[in-house]
């Protein structure tokens, strides 16, 4: 009878220490399971694949309405949503994200994105990468369902249209008036005629301003080295009004001095002579500079 009860006993416990194995076992599995599924939003697997998800159809993607970090760097928090169009004009359009939320989303310049082929129309089914300052959301990539994509800014946020990160090449004096502002130009170049535009400030961000000016044109430009402009100590906005002075060379707009109308702050970028103030005697964070020293038109200190 004792030999008995003991057997019982071993044979309880053996099959109870089976059970919890297997419950363990399986547990562990689905973890492991839910570990691997992640959302294709966070880690920039392909959103649709031709076939996959036709415009119109509704995508479900965990917090990509909410915003998902994508780009560190950016000027602003990053952005990225799932939606579908519902208004379009040439700078941007209208955009329902799959939670409901309505917002705008800039393009840039329409000779710029028009020209890359990838047609936008209402009610097409977007993931939007981008970036949200002061509530205006800055696109640096538009990807439709059929697997096309839309780029307009570098992954920092840089336009693409005024030369991106392509023409950085450090402070060696060796370019002219390269896009991002950065270099020193020819010292023997020769500004022709300085021109002062007035607009509204659309796009502040990435080293760079977009202006909508009274005939409806942008005009795009670099605000040059960082932490020289924001030692002056002139926040801009995204609404203000704004006049810019400055010179041409070729397309490439090259702004002297920048004006917030409304306070009549301004920041100085360049001397009379378009030399940036930040590269070298002048460069001193003041916006002094040697404004109006050589009576030619040009940014007055």
């Amino acid at each position: 009878m004792l030999k008995q009860i003991i057997i019982a006993v071993l044979l309880v416990t053996v099959i109870g220490a089976g059970v919890a194995a297997f419950a363990y076992n399986a547990a562990n599995q689905e973890s492991v399971v839910a570990a691997t599924s992640i959302n294709p939003l966070s880690n920039g697997q392909n959103f649709g694949q031709p076939g996959q998800a036709a415009p119109g159809q509704q995508i479900q993607a965990d917090s990509a309405a909410q915003g998902v970090p994508v780009a560190q760097g950016m000027e602003g928090e990053p952005w990225q949503a799932i939606g579908n169009i519902t208004a379009l004009d040439d700078f941007g359009f209208d955009f329902t994200t799959t939670d409901g939320e309505k917002v705008y989303i800039e393009l840039g310049p329409p000779d710029y994105w028009q020209a890359q082929g990838v047609e936008l129309n209402e009610g097409k089914l977007l993931l939007v990468t981008g970036s949200i300052n002061d509530g205006m959301i800055h696109a640096s990539q538009v990807q439709l369902a059929d697997g096309q994509v839309l780029q307009v800014r570098s992954d920092v946020g840089q336009p693409l249209w005024s030369g991106g990160v392509s023409n950085s090449r450090g402070q060696n004096g060796q370019s002219s008036g390269s896009a991002d502002g950065s270099h020193t130009p020819d010292p023997q170049a020769q500004v022709d005629e300085w021109v002062t535009i007035e607009g509204t400030l659309i796009s502040y961000q990435g080293g760079s301003m977009t202006i909508s000016t009274a005939d409806g044109s942008l005009l795009t430009f670099q605000t040059g080295q960082p932490r020289f402009f924001a030692a002056q100590g002139v926040t801009f906005q995204v609404g203000d009004q704004i006049s810019v002075l400055g010179f041409y060379q070729g397309d490439q707009f090259s702004a002297g001095e920048i004006t917030q109308l409304a306070t009549s702050l301004r920041v100085m970028l360049r001397d009379p002579n378009g030399r940036p103030l930040w590269a070298g005697p002048g460069g001193n964070g003041n916006g002094g500079g040697n404004g109006g020293s050589q009576g030619n038109g040009g940014p007055q200190g």
